[in-house]
C-alpha cells in the first residue's frame, strides 16, 4: 500500500450550485478559505501523481456528524458549530431552537445525514480502488 493517499476533502471546493447531485466533472470553485486551501491541496495530489507516481483520491463531503461506536473517536468543538450536539444542546436548556434547512433529501428522515462510520467505509473502498489500479 505505498504511494496512496485517500485525501478528506470537502463539498466547499465544488462552489455553489443549484443542482442537488454534482457530476464528477463538475469545475471546481471553491467557495471560501477552506475550500480554496483544500482545493489546492487536491491540485499538489494530481501534481505528485504525474511527477512521483503517487495515486490519490480525493473526498468531498459535507455535514459529516458522530463518533466511532466504541467512543475511541469523537468530536470537540469550541464553539460548537455541528447539528448532532446542537441538536442535543436544545432539550438540555442551552439554545431556544434548531433550524435544519433541507428536508427532501432520500434518507429516512429526509435530511442530509451523514455518519462517521458511513465515511470511514468510503475511505475504504477509495483506498481498494486505489490498490487495484
Amino acid at each position: 500500500m505505498r504511494n496512496r493517499i485517500v485525501f478528506s476533502s470537502e463539498y466547499a471546493v465544488d462552489g455553489l450550485s443549484n443542482r442537488q447531485m454534482i457530476a464528477e466533472d463538475h469545475a471546481p470553485a471553491p467557495i471560501n478559505p477552506s475550500g480554496q486551501s483544500k482545493f489546492m491541496v487536491e491540485r499538489l495530489l494530481q501534481d505528485c501523481d504525474q511527477a512521483y507516481g503517487i495515486r490519490s483520491v480525493s473526498l468531498r463531503y459535507c455535514n459529516a456528524a458522530g463518533a466511532e461506536l466504541d467512543r475511541e473517536l469523537g468530536e470537540q468543538h469550541n464553539p460548537e458549530t455541528h447539528i448532532v450536539p446542537l441538536a442535543l444542546q436544545v432539550p438540555a436548556g442551552f439554545g431556544d431552537e434548531l433550524e435544519i434547512y433541507g428536508t427532501d433529501y432520500s434518507t429516512r428522515d429526509g435530511t442530509a445525514i451523514r455518519d462517521v462510520m458511513d465515511l470511514a467505509d468510503a475511505h475504504i473502498a477509495a483506498l481498494t480502488y486505489l490498490e487495484g489500479g
